[in-house]
């Protein structure tokens, strides 16, 4: 994006959704919390179009800031699951056998998992749409999985990796005012072809 070409409330609007994103702690804006902040400056084009199409535009913003709850609530839930079921999930994930002779409740969890993907694809296609839900479940954990080995380092790896995406990829955009979706999943794609490479040569190498 080049705010060169925006105007002096546009800027703004920009500036207090970014505030809005630190405040839930998410690692970039989206679009509610840009259209939260636009629905706030009352005398603005968004609420004046808003107004004029009869739609209440108190209940608009407060419907915007509930989906903003539920997306850190979502959150919440998933880090309060992986915490407390941690060892159940990777016994399923890995060994279903081994996971059911140990007494894990195999079904309960494999649908706590299919529910929780479910949740977060539903609830995240809104904010940023398929293409980036699928991109963002696949590529980073794809990447952390060629150079981890425990279950716990390539979470890691895989939630630095999606940051670095997301922030590499807005400042690439940025400068030639390029689509930020695009150019994000575009890095990402790369990215991952880069490791496939580097992976494969070096099987190469030791075999």
């Amino acid at each position: 994006m080049n705010f060169n070409k925006f105007t002096q409330r546009s800027i703004d609007a920009v500036s207090y959704a970014q505030q809005m994103a630190q405040a839930d702690e998410h690692p970039q804006i989206t679009p509610e919390h840009l259209l939260a902040a636009l629905l706030k400056q009352e005398e603005g084009l968004v609420a004046q179009v808003v107004k004029k199409l009869g739609v209440d535009l108190e209940g608009v913003t407060e419907e915007v800031e509930n989906d903003l709850w539920l997306i850190v609530a979502l959150d919440a839930l998933v880090i309060l699951v992986g915490f407390l079921f941690h060892k159940q999930i990777v016994a399923v994930c890995f060994d279903e056998e081994y996971a059911l002779v140990r007494g894990v409740n195999v079904q309960f969890f494999y649908l706590l998992l299919l529910c929780l993907t479910a949740l977060t694809v539903v609830i995240l296609t809104t904010v940023v749409g398929i293409v980036m839900v699928i991109a963002f479940l696949t590529l980073p954990v794809a990447v952390a999985g060629f150079f981890t080995r425990k279950i716990w380092q390539t979470i890691v790896l895989a939630t630095l990796l999606s940051i670095g995406f997301m922030t590499f990829g807005l400042a690439i955009s940025y400068g030639p005012d390029l689509p930020a979706g695009a150019t994000i999943i575009i890095l990402a794609g790369v990215t991952y072809l880069v490791a496939a490479v580097i992976v494969s040569i070096r099987k190469l190498k030791s075999s």
